[in-house]
């Protein structure tokens, strides 16, 4: 159903010759004056225009007064007349018609879309760049990561192989005279080079990775600082491993970077005759002729994240300081 406003009722004194008494069976007294358009089943089926809602309005009041100034009695209606139409009946009240039914307009405006758009965009734009900020974080975080477990890997490496250092009396006294330390094919060189120290030295580290191969659980092991093969930029630890130990020992072996960009790498060694810690160590001079350090200490020196530099640090216990003689 709609409710439809019409226009005011107009008096008694000047009634449209449109209106018409609707006839009743009930008689004169539920009489009512219903326009001619609105009827159903009579002319109310032409489209006949309507009178205007404010014209009628118009009327409707003047006549009132002029009739409440004339009689001093009130008008017979002055209010707008609300009449309830079905929909399906409403005939020429639609389109064109002076009846207009209460409608909610529905939709949006272009400006409406406008500023909800712009809403949209802002969050999304606040929404991207926190994520952005947080996956930025998130790679650093892996970078700093991963350049401290490589640094403590190579300590970890040097630790292990180091403690498995080893010398031997028994190798071909003809081929290596003893006369000649330097010559013996087990031996260990610490030397110290200030920040940049170098390593050699005979291991039971070797890891075979072939059947059959004619190699044994003996290498020689050195380490030491240069520049990093693949960036000369920056300097690397390196690592040079020989599993064959022969006259050519200290000279041949595969190369591999351990740890990149070090910007320090320091050895000391415990004398158990002075009871200190010395820079270097030589199993072919006098002072450690054939005897290895009980205690090893190492400290790797890189750039953190901040661009300061951060030294990390372990030590190793070898486990045959003696030379073997059997």
């Amino acid at each position: 159903m709609t409710v439809v406003r019409l226009p005011p009722e107009p008096t008694l004194r000047e009634r449209p010759a449109a209106l018409t008494p609707d006839p009743s069976p009930h008689g004169p007294r539920s009489q009512m004056l219903v326009p001619a358009w609105l009827r159903p089943g009579g002319e109310g089926r032409k489209r006949v225009q309507p009178p205007s809602p404010r014209i009628s309005a118009r009327r409707a009041d003047s006549s009132a007064q002029s009739f409440e100034s004339r009689s001093g009695s009130p008008p017979l209606s002055t209010g707008p007349l609300c009449v309830l139409i079905d929909s399906a009946h409403a005939g020429p009240c639609g389109e064109g018609s002076g009846v207009r039914a209460s409608r909610r307009s529905t939709g949006f405006t272009l400006l409406e879309v406008m500023i909800a758009a712009s809403i949209l965009a802002a969050m999304g734009a606040m929404v991207f760049g926190s994520f952005r900020q947080a996956w930025t974080q998130k790679e650093e975080i892996e970078k700093v990561s991963e350049r401290y477990a490589a640094v403590r890997a190579a300590l970890d490496r040097i630790a292990l192989e180091t403690s498995e250092a080893f010398l031997s009396e028994h190798y071909d006294k003809k081929r290596y005279p003893p006369q000649d330390p330097e010559r013996i094919p087990t031996y260990f060189v610490g030397k110290d080079e200030g920040r940049r120290d170098e390593l050699e030295f005979t291991c039971l580290c070797n890891e075979r990775m072939e059947a059959d191969s004619k190699t044994s659980d003996q290498a020689a092991v050195r380490y030491w600082v240069d520049r990093d093969p693949d960036d000369p930029r920056v300097e690397s630890l390196l690592r040079r491993v020989n599993p064959v130990l022969d006259e050519d020992v200290r000279r041949r072996g595969v190369k591999a970077v351990l740890c990149r960009d070090v910007k320090a790498f320091e050895v000391e060694y415990w004398d158990t005759i002075k009871n200190e810690w010395t820079d270097e160590w030589d199993t072919s001079r006098t002072e450690h002729l054939r005897v290895l350090p009980e205690r090893i200490r190492f400290s790797l020196t890189i750039k953190d994240e901040t661009g300061n530099e951060r030294k990390f640090s372990t030590e190793s216990q070898l486990m045959l300081p003696r030379s073997l003689d059997f």
